[in-house]
């Protein structure tokens, strides 16, 4: 319980050590208030190592040797703030005294890039924007995600990709599987498809909605042969392409809301053994066409929308009549 304190305890240092290095620059008079900030600042450092330490012995899969550099450096910049706080007791000028205040804020930055390394990966700088909800599935516990292990994706692959502007990130701390997603690439494209190729066999999710692919596209999907969420909402799919996810035998999910397919497009979509959903939602699927693709489909719940909210006895809502005048 007091190692989860640790994501509380780290900030409180941070504040004092900027205060106390600002204070030795402006209040150079001030030395007994400055010094007794530079001793908040290295009694809160100190407790944030410990916490640190107890966190990193009670949780696993984060990268064993950035901790450790996370952990040297601000044991130094606990250090730092104790040997900044003698300091300030001493004759040492001023002038002096707020030179010396510039190491324990360089390691508090240094520091501070580590732990940022640690929780968000080595790339998180340089990582496309992205909102939150549109890694809301990597965030969130999975049973659909393959217990197997696979390779590490080719990072120049990887690159590529990243740079067309798909959001792609790990499912999980120490996976290699990845979840893709074209939230910053509406102009994806059937010909862009081809980028994802080399990296089909890593990737478990993939969003491409709202973007330009086609059917032409889904045959380069048809190899994710460990793909088991599909969405392509909004897109230019019609169906006709559907016959290359014949190898997607993991797949759980299919998104084809928004798109021109209809019964006839449908009619090319095999049998798969885990899809379990797929959602039709503003689609030309009629109600009518549900019970054909249902008697071939078995199993797999077809989702058109157009949910209506039943009225129960209960309700405080009333329906009143129009004043006539």
């Amino acid at each position: 319980m007091f190692a989860r304190l640790h994501p509380l305890i780290v900030h409180i240092p941070i504040g004092f050590i900027i205060v106390a290095a600002l204070a030795g620059w402006l209040l150079t008079e001030q030395r007994k208030a400055i010094r007794f900030v530079w001793l908040l600042a290295a009694g809160s450092a100190v407790l944030a190592c410990i916490t640190g330490y107890l966190l990193s012995n009670a949780q696993d899969g984060y990268d064993a040797a950035a901790i450790q550099q996370h952990q040297y450096l601000n044991l130094s910049l606990s250090l730092a703030c104790v040997v900044q706080w003698w300091i300030s007791g001493t004759i040492l000028s001023g002038k002096h005294l707020s030179r010396t205040g510039l190491l324990p804020l360089a390691l508090l930055l240094w520091g501070t890039f580590t732990g940022a390394r640690i929780t968000h990966g080595n790339d998180f700088l340089q990582a496309p924007h992205q909102e939150t909800w549109d890694n809301a599935d990597a965030l969130m516990p999975s049973n659909d995600i393959p217990k197997a292990k696979t390779k590490p994706v080719n990072p120049e692959a990887l690159a590529k990709a990243r740079q067309r502007g798909l959001v792609i990130m790990p499912v999980g701390r120490e996976s290699n599987w990845l979840s893709v997603n074209g939230v910053n690439a509406p102009g994806f494209s059937d010909a862009d498809a081809a980028l994802l190729a080399p990296i089909a066999e890593q990737i478990v999710w993939l969003r491409l909605s709202d973007s330009q692919i086609g059917d032409q596209g889904l045959a380069v999907i048809g190899t994710m042969k460990n793909l088991t969420r599909l969405y392509l909402d909004h897109t230019k799919v019609n169906g006709s392409g559907l016959a290359a996810l014949q190898g997607l035998q993991q797949l759980t999910l299919l998104s084809l809301s928004g798109t021109p397919t209809d019964v006839a497009g449908l009619g090319n979509l095999p049998v798969l053994p885990a899809l379990k959903k797929v959602f039709l939602y503003q689609t030309p699927v009629s109600g009518q066409d549900i019970s054909t693709l249902t008697a071939r489909l078995g199993k797999v719940h077809l989702d058109t929308g157009g949910y209506a909210i039943p009225v129960i006895a209960e309700d405080t809502a009333r329906l009143k009549a129009k004043a006539s005048y």
